[in-house]
């Protein structure tokens, strides 16, 4: 009887032990990675205080800490972000769902990412027709023709 219990105790530890190790390298895993917050009530943290920056960008994580992701310009749960190669597919179920100027320039940013201008400048003139004092919006559009070599229309 005790040997089936200390056998169950064991093998009790020795499952939480790979569960808490696997955990780590999940979270080791988002280390490099780049991500794009999930929402506009998504902004990085530092201690109380949400980030100035932008919502709407590409960040790398540099490291992470229980649930959290340090994304330079402060933290975020990785709930609250969907990976880089993940964020057009992403965003584009968002769209569908519930289609928000958010979203399209989201979709965006991701498209440009990718190096997909023309999607990025489209999603673009879609959230302008949402919401037209958009400055991600604006921005975004002129950084996809930029990279098109269409200075023109870029600061047009």
């Amino acid at each position: 009887m005790r040997q089936s219990l200390w056998i169950g105790l064991c093998s009790l530890v020795l499952l939480i032990g790979a569960a808490n190790g696997a955990r780590g390298s999940d979270q080791q895993a988002w280390v490099g990675r780049q991500v794009m917050a999930k929402s506009a009530r998504s902004r990085p943290r530092s201690g109380d205080r949400p980030s100035s920056k932008t919502i709407i960008c590409v960040r790398t994580v540099d490291r992470t800490k229980g649930n959290w992701l340090s994304v330079g310009d402060g933290w975020l749960r990785y709930d609250e972000v969907v990976p880089i190669d993940d964020a057009v597919a992403w965003f584009g179920a968002q769209i569908h769902e519930r289609p928000s100027a958010f979203n399209y320039v989201s979709c965006a940013a991701a498209h440009c990412n990718k190096g997909h201008y023309d999607e990025a400048a489209a999603d673009c003139a879609t959230a302008l027709r949402i919401q037209p004092r958009f400055d991600a919006a604006y921005y975004y559009r002129a950084a996809a023709q930029a990279a098109q070599g269409r200075f023109r229309e870029a600061v047009g």
